[in-house]
């Protein structure tokens, strides 16, 4: 089934059982044909496959502390997904050291490699990582965020972080 151009419908354009079939059934089981060949692929060892992307935010206001219990606990309702990103922000720079921040994943960092964690540099404001030691989520599991560092002098404040997970689209 090819394609068609989708019409601007208008007063003067004459509707028809055919012409809406062509324009709706045929055009949307045209898309779902290109999603269940890309799933297709990807079963069969192919790495194209379409992704739909997710976020968990977690925010902390005021100035911030060491400390892992000064924000939400999220529980992931979702289909498995690949952790990708985590970004950090604050409205107050930290002024002396960098803030850095540890995810966990059902109580254990998903830094392994610690170096690797979520950091703002000294007076900068933003910082993002996407090297990550463990990176599966599945439905249930467990959230938190921890504050391993903070500035001195200004520690830094009002901190907003996002975790970025990519999801499979299912096409049946």
């Amino acid at each position: 089934m090819a394609w068609t151009a989708p019409v601007t419908w208008t007063t003067s354009v004459a509707l028809s059982v055919s012409r809406l079939n062509q324009q709706l059934r045929d055009n949307l089981l045209y898309l779902k044909g290109l999603a269940d060949a890309h799933k297709t692929q990807h079963a069969s060892g192919g790495t194209d496959i379409l992704y739909y992307k997710r976020q968990a935010m977690w925010f902390i206001a005021g100035n911030l502390a060491t400390g892992g219990t000064q924000s939400a606990t999220i529980v992931y309702r979702g289909p498995s997904a690949t952790i990708i990103r985590a970004d950090a922000r604050v409205e107050t720079a930290p002024a002396s050291q960098a803030i850095i921040l540890d995810i966990h994943l059902n109580g254990t960092t998903i830094w392994s490699t610690q170096a690797n964690r979520l950091q703002i540099a000294a007076t900068a404001t933003s910082g993002t990582q996407t090297t990550f030691n463990t990176t599966a989520l599945a439905d249930g599991d467990v959230l938190t965020l921890d504050v391993d560092q903070v500035g001195t002098g200004t520690t830094g404040a009002d901190l907003t972080v996002l975790l970025q997970v990519k999801c499979p689209l299912e096409t049946s």
